[in-house]
């Protein structure tokens, strides 16, 4: 099995993803993707359409700068359509942000039988979703034999991957900080805020917010480690703030399963 990585750069949005795997066709002049579009998207749909069989090596295209933005616990429906040759569809979506298409629930689809007619495949994001922070990939398969693995070589088809995004106005406000973090998050019932100890605490507060910045409720934090109760907080997403005095200290998204 011939595997290909590579890290790839993200010009549009400024960002280095994680690497991922870039499979390898060795022929797609029957069977490619001719077209992929979403509706649904909150700022960004995909509409790629007649993009044909590239002819490349691998017959891998990355559509850097297209994309659906898509809060978690939503959905958006895609629509796929073969070239002439009647094909098997597979998408895969990366949900966590990790590189890799392998773990639970990421096999979004896969086609039963081979078709020319367009095929539509609506995409329920999981509220555990954890996009990498400008996006995560979302792969799109075809081929004239069925589709079982997200990376591994095919002797007909073609890949491409797309972006799947938060909303760039929400986008805009994540940012990791390595001297503190949430965990667990997502959570059910409590999670714990830990800041680094060599940051010298002054009266630091913990604010949350929902996704249209209306705050919901702000908490004291007393030491490196507290333990954070969802009280009256619902099921659903949210963004923090830690401001240390008059600085903030970091920002980031949070879900309640």
């Amino acid at each position: 099995m011939k595997r290909l990585y590579t890290a790839i750069i993200l010009p549009f949005f400024g960002y280095n993803v994680f690497a991922q795997c870039v499979p390898v066709s060795s022929n797609c002049n029957v069977y490619w993707i001719q077209s992929v579009s979403s509706v649904g998207g909150t700022t960004q749909n995909i509409i790629n359409t007649n993009s044909g069989c590239p002819g490349t090596a691998s017959n891998y295209t990355y559509y850097w700068n297209m994309g659906v933005s898509k809060m978690p616990g939503e959905s958006f429906t895609l629509y796929l359509k073969s070239g002439t040759g009647a094909c098997y569809f597979a998408v895969w979506i990366d949900y966590n942000g990790n590189g890799s298409f392998y773990d639970t629930g990421e096999s979004v689809f896969n086609s039963a039988s081979a078709t020319t007619n367009t095929v539509t495949v609506t995409v329920n994001v999981p509220w555990t979703a954890n996009y990498a922070l400008y996006g995560s990939y979302m792969r799109v398969r075809a081929s004239g034999t069925a589709l079982t693995d997200p990376c591994n070589s095919i002797s007909t088809g073609e890949t491409e991957d797309y972006l799947l995004t938060y909303p760039e106005s929400i986008s805009e406000l994540v940012y990791d900080n390595s001297a503190m973090k949430i965990f667990p998050n997502p959570f059910s019932d409590k999670t714990i805020l830990e800041i680094s100890n060599n940051i010298i605490l002054k009266d630091p507060e913990l604010i949350i917010t929902d996704i249209t910045g209306k705050t919901i409720e702000k908490i004291p934090i007393t030491s490196y480690s507290s333990e954070i109760d969802k009280g009256n907080l619902s099921r659903g997403f949210f963004f923090y703030q830690v401001r240390n005095g008059n600085d903030l200290f970091a920002t980031g998204k949070l879900i309640i399963q």
